[in-house]
């Protein structure tokens, strides 16, 4: 009896010191966190789609213009190439957003639900500078993503990333909000202000969804930063508010209408600081005006320092490239600069400064202009490269099916050379095929385009 009571008194004693989790105030809290997790998986996941590619790769060889090489060659001169990527329903009409890198060089698009369901889809327009495309399935029921406010992000909030990396559908990550306003960490050339995470992102996350604790979209997973070719904790987003304005434009136009402000820039250095008795950094120096341009209209001049655009701040030179291209054209706004150490608003209206543009033949469904110093520019053209540009580009047109895009130079058509935009319709061959040679980021190349 005696070591019965012992032993009761020893399981009281072990009973007494287990913690009790169930009533545990931390515990619950941290149950309340999942349960929000739980919850926007199952309210976005629906909304966020798997997409596979195919695109036919080209080999090029210097024995292309052999006739006897060429029959021989072009049995084995191409093959199919599969990509896989992410997108995210933005319309219960079918509207998809995802990057331009996912979808730049594809011949088919094939976009899987969550359901299982599968379709077909097409190309609205496509954004390079954003690295941002929208697509179009044709369907009924389809879940699609409420859009949230990405100028509303701070540092440190909820960040939930939904895509299919390695083709891992409906993959969900959580991290929060490293940074926001990163200009020039992807590309150089690409305009966007993006949202930096340590949500986990992966290959094959590319056009994802990035979400807050509301599951609200706040950005599209673009890249990472690695030295492996994984996650390393360090993944960026193209914020929503941009994704809108862009897709706005594509729908409306097929491609993104941009004004230049008609300003030569550079970042602040510490003889600036110096020289003009600044106190910071942050800003756009401005070297120079271009004469007639909205700059000039709106009363900026030479040694300026533009420190905010519409509302919003300008933190270097690279975001006031981000800054403009989120104005709309012949929307009214403001800018803020620093003159002698004075704050002074300065109203303007977007203007497209681009000089006008010519149509080609209709069946080709392109615009083009001679090359100008604000052309070279926009699109970063060397001044070594000679030829026309194209500005706009139809959708469904055969120069889309050819995947001609704006910003792309024809520097010969039928081998003859362009100095201007009235030469293209003089060398231009009706109801036949005809041979252009293309200029892109560094590289010359030619392909035969038939109108047919």
């Amino acid at each position: 009896m005696i070591i019965s009571i012992k032993k009761i008194i020893i399981l009281l004693i072990i009973a007494s010191s287990i913690p009790s989790f169930a009533y545990n105030p931390q515990i619950s809290d941290l149950k309340k966190t999942s349960s929000a997790f739980n919850m926007v998986a199952q309210k976005a996941n629906p909304s966020v789609v798997s997409i596979s590619t195919v695109s036919t790769v080209r080999h090029s060889s210097p024995f292309m213009n052999d006739p006897f090489f060429n029959h021989y060659y072009r049995y084995g001169g191409q093959q199919q190439q599969k990509g896989l990527g992410s997108g995210v329903i933005v319309s219960e009409s079918g509207h998809i957003l995802t990057n331009h890198h996912v979808v730049s060089k594809a011949d088919e698009i094939n976009i899987t639900l969550s359901d299982g369901r599968e379709f077909s889809a097409h190309v609205i327009g496509s954004d390079k500078k954003t690295d941002l495309a929208l697509l179009k399935i044709e369907g009924s029921s389809l879940p699609s993503i409420h859009l949230g406010n990405s100028d509303s992000l701070s540092v440190g909030d909820w960040a939930i990333a939904i895509g299919n990396p390695f083709g891992l559908n409906g993959s969900v990550t959580v991290g929060i909000i490293s940074a926001t306003g990163r200009s020039g960490v992807v590309d150089a050339e690409n305009y966007a202000d993006f949202i930096q995470t340590d949500a986990a992102i992966n290959p094959g996350n590319s056009g994802g969804a990035l979400l807050n604790i509301d599951g609200k979209l706040i950005g599209i997973n673009t890249a990472i930063f690695s030295q492996s070719g994984g996650y390393m904790g360090i993944g960026f987003a193209i914020p929503v508010n941009m994704a809108k304005r862009v897709m706005d434009d594509l729908l409306k136009y097929g491609k993104v209408r941009r004004g230049m402000l008609g300003v030569t820039i550079k970042p602040i250095t510490d003889d600036d600081m110096l020289d003009y008795n600044l106190t910071s950094r942050e800003g756009a120096f401005v070297l120079e005006v271009k004469p007639g341009s909205t700059a000039d209209k709106a009363g900026i001049k030479p040694f300026d320092v533009i420190i905010e655009i519409g509302g919003k701040k300008v933190s270097d030179y690279l975001s006031l490239r981000t800054r403009i291209s989120e104005l709309k054209l012949g929307e009214p706004s403001y800018c803020v600069v620093l003159r002698k150490n004075r704050e002074k608003s300065l109203s303007f209206t977007l203007e497209h400064t681009l000089g006008t543009s010519q149509k080609t033949p209709a069946s080709l469904g392109l615009n083009i202009q001679s090359l100008s110093s604000d052309t070279r520019q926009q699109f970063a053209i060397p001044n070594h490269i000679n030829g026309i540009i194209i500005t706009s580009v139809e959708p469904g047109s055969i120069a889309a099916q050819y995947r001609l895009v704006p910003g792309l130079v024809i520097t010969k058509l039928n081998r003859k050379r362009l100095k201007s935009a009235k030469d293209f319709n003089r060398y231009f061959i009706k109801n036949k095929a005809n041979l252009f040679t293309l200029y892109e980021s560094g590289y010359e190349f030619s392909v035969v385009i038939s109108p047919h």
